[in-house]
This record gives C-alpha cells, structure tokens and sequence, in this order.
C-alpha cells in the first residue's frame, strides 16, 4: 500500500475517534472538570448549610442572654420600687412621730405642717388627719382664749379709766 494512502486512513480514523479507542482527550478533560464543580458545589452547600446552622444557633443564644437580661433588669426594677416605698412609708411614719411630739409639746402649728407633710407621702394617713384636726382645733380653742383674755384684760383697762 501506498505510504499516503497509510498515512491519510491512520489520520482520518484518529480523526473519526478510532476504532475502539479512548475518547478524545478534550472530552475526559470536560467530565473531569465537571466532577469537580459538582464536588466543589456539593462542599460550598455543606458549608453553607454549617454557617447557617451555626448562626442559628448563635441567634438562639443570644436571644436567651437578652431574656435573662431583661428579667434581670425587671427584678432590679422592681426592687428598687419596693426601696423607695419602704422608704416613703419610713419617712412618713418619722414624720407622723415629729407630728405628735410637737402636739404633747403644744406646739400645734407645728404639728400641722409636720401631718400635712406625712399626708403627702400617704394621703389616707388616718393619724395625720386626726393630729391636723385636733391642732387646729387647739389652735381655734387657745385663739377665743386669747381673745376672751384680751377683751377682760381691755375691760378691765376701761373700766379703770372711767373711775
């Protein structure tokens, strides 16, 4: 046979792919290739779905710190509130003592103002109330005293005159 004739037959079958043979090289290189994206692609979901699954749980966990916190808060909250009440009604009931004092000592102008203070810290404060009613009932009574005292005492200065 002719050696071109060889040559071109030998030419045309690794063209055509050959008789039998491996698939052309370009085409291993494809599959190849694309076994690795799906790979590739299959370890990036994983990963996705790992950050996910942890941030997830990060979110959980930070919302449980923030309830705790806000509990937390709310109880502190709460025990402040109760101080201050505790020390309104101390206040008031120091007040209430000053209050009677000032009336077993007579002075019941004082005694008013000291109830009236206790009634700003408790408004139904009853022994306020009655220590405000009894002052000024004092402070009523010890005024026609004095008035009945200075009407003699001027009765008596007329009256002194006219001799």
């Amino acid at each position: 046979m002719n050696t071109k004739l060889l040559a071109g037959l030998v030419f045309a079958g690794l063209v055509m792919g050959g008789c039998g043979e491996k698939p052309a090289p370009q085409a291993d290189k494809s599959n190849a290739l694309q076994s690795q994206a799906t790979d590739m692609a299959g370890k990036v979901q994983a990963k996705a779905n790992e950050e996910k699954a942890a941030a997830e749980k990060q979110a959980q966990e930070m919302a449980k710190q923030a309830e705790v916190a806000a509990q937390q808060a709310a109880q502190q909250v709460q025990a402040k509130a109760q101080q201050a009440v505790e020390e309104t009604k101390k206040k008031a009931q120091d007040l209430l003592i000053t209050a009677k004092q000032y009336m077993d000592q007579g002075k019941f102008e004082q005694a008013v103002n000291a109830a009236q203070e206790v009634l700003k810290l408790d408004v139904n404060n009853v022994d306020a109330k009655k220590i405000i009613e009894t002052a000024q009932a004092k402070i009523k009574e010890m005024a026609q005293q004095s008035m009945g005292d200075l009407k003699s005492g001027l009765s008596n200065t007329l009256g002194n005159l006219g001799k």
